[in-house]
């Protein structure tokens, strides 16, 4: 009974237009359709079956269609179909038939294999087309540091971002050396290069010895993508700073190069100094512009009192003068300006860990005036630390400053850092050094590196910087109430110095 009922079925299969169609193939004699006829006959209704042995019927798209399946999806047919019919046609023999009687070879389709490592871009391009990423490449900027290639992807860059360690095995890199990002509509693959230029902060004040525009310049870093200086405006530009980075993260070397390039462009600064370690300003204990703050809880809120003093003071003096802040009360007074009040904190996180619940309960307050209303009075706060979790660093204090997030150990502080999950997933991977910039919170983050800084022997910025704020040739009872005469005086002794 089965016997006839499947001679049955074999009868029948004669009978169909696929059946008819593979015959018309094994005798060549069919006529060759363009992939256009097919298309309209597909899209029209004719039976699958049928466009399929027409597909074949045709040596160019019979062509395609043994090597590269994407040929036929184009058309709406669903690869399993294409496979299911292949292996029929194999079966029977006539695939090999009609190879013979019209030489048709088939071609091993190209992979990302073939493409040379020296080729990224090319090799980059056949990946994500393998991962079907809906990729169109728009343009590449090429930099000291990176090569980024810009692409629009119909594929969630989440996706794209996960499988970072998949594309750096394909493409040949070195580990940690691309990263995925999108912005505006594009996504952006990076590149490091392997040679990275080393950029060092005694070059860069060398260059620039006039003093840069702006109220108090500084050298922030070096932006990663175009390898240009970034000089900003600690007044104007960003507001206070707060660096965050685990141990050897290079946090300390961005902090020392703030100081340093404030100090060498602005001699109107009276510097205020408190580390929990007791080590990391031990350099400037010879500088008469430096005052050092002892890290015991008396000495803390007895400095916490005198900046409120000051404050105060300042804003009595605005209100008699008539101006709003500090730029305008010096505009006034040129050959009398109000000096600026820089308080630096190393180790910030003791806030909270050195002192109970009541004596932090004393300090936040001073603090929370500090960082909400200073700069228009000219009183500025530059501290780092290892954590920013909201336990670990008051919330009040970090919403008000603009943050230089470096390595850190965990997502929770890198994300409290940079209040965007993506960047502080970026942020685990950055080397010795390198730091996203966060001006405002809310805007982009900008990807930094710093600036390198010599030993204190052999570090020639440094030794200006000694010799002109020596207590000697820098009076410390004249220092905030500095003339114009004493600024010039002050930059033209560095310029002579960098000129020998």
């Amino acid at each position: 009974m089965a016997n006839k009922k499947k001679k049955q079925e074999e009868k029948e299969e004669e009978k169909s237009p696929l059946w008819e169609a593979i015959k018309v193939i094994a005798g060549n004699s069919a006529k060759c359709l363009h992939p256009r006829e097919l298309k309209a006959m597909y899209r029209s209704g004719f039976e699958k079956r049928m466009y399929l042995a027409s597909v074949l019927a045709n040596p160019i798209a019979f062509y395609y269609l043994t090597h590269n399946k994407y040929f036929v999806c184009d058309f709406g047919i669903e690869y399993y179909v294409v496979v299911t019919f292949l292996g029929y046609f194999v079966e029977k023999g006539i695939i090999k038939t009609f190879m013979q009687n019209n030489n048709v070879a088939i071609a091993k389709k190209k992979t990302w294999r073939d493409i040379p490592k020296s080729q990224p871009l090319e090799r980059l391009k056949m990946i994500l087309s393998d991962m079907g990423a809906g990729a169109w490449y728009q343009k590449t900027i090429d930099s000291d540091v990176e090569i980024r290639h810009f692409f629009k992807c119909s594929m969630n860059p989440v996706k794209l971002e996960k499988a970072c360690n998949d594309l750096e095995h394909k493409l040949e890199l070195r580990k940690n050396s691309l990263t995925v990002s999108n912005s505006k509509g594009l996504t952006i693959f990076a590149i490091a290069k392997e040679s990275k230029k080393v950029y060092k902060l005694d070059d860069i004040v060398a260059k620039n010895p006039e003093r840069p525009a702006g109220t108090l310049p500084f050298v922030l870093g070096v932006n990663y993508s175009t390898g240009d200086i970034v000089i900003e405006d600690l007044l104007n530009g960003c507001k206070h700073l707060l660096i965050v980075g685990k141990t050897r993260s290079g946090k300390s070397t961005t902090l020392e190069a703030v100081i340093e390039s404030l100090m060498y462009w602005n001699a109107n600064i009276s510097w205020y100094m408190l580390d929990f370690n007791e080590s990391a300003f031990v350099k400037y204990e010879n500088f008469a512009n430096v005052k050092f703050i002892e890290s015991d809880f008396e000495s803390v809120i007895e400095a916490m009192r005198n900046f409120n003093q000051i404050y105060h003071e300042r804003k009595k003096m605005f209100r008699e003068a008539g101006v709003i802040n500090i730029s305008e009360y010096n505009e006034k007074n040129t050959n009398n300006p109000m000096p600026y009040i820089v308080f630096v904190v190393d180790e910030a996180n003791s806030f909270l860990e050195e002192f109970n619940s009541k004596e932090f309960e004393r300090i936040d307050p001073y603090m929370k005036m500090y960082t909400k209303k200073g700069l228009k009075y000219g009183m500025i706060t530059i501290q780092a630390a290892q954590r920013s979790q909201d336990t670990d660093y008051p919330i009040a204090w970090k919403s008000q400053m603009s943050v230089m997030v470096h390595n850190l150990k965990l997502l929770i502080d890198a994300q409290c850092a940079t209040q965007d999950l993506e960047i502080a997933r970026k942020a685990l991977k950055l080397d010795i050094g390198e730091f996203y910039l966060i001006l405002n919170s809310g805007e982009e983050a900008i990807k930094m590196k710093a600036c390198f800084r010599k030993t204190k022997t052999a570090d020639e910025l440094y030794k200006i910087l000694k010799a002109g704020y020596s207590k000697n040739g820098f009076e410390e009872k004249n220092h905030g109430n500095n003339t114009k005469n004493q600024d010039e005086n002050k930059e033209n002794k560095i310029e002579i110095r960098l000129e020998k």
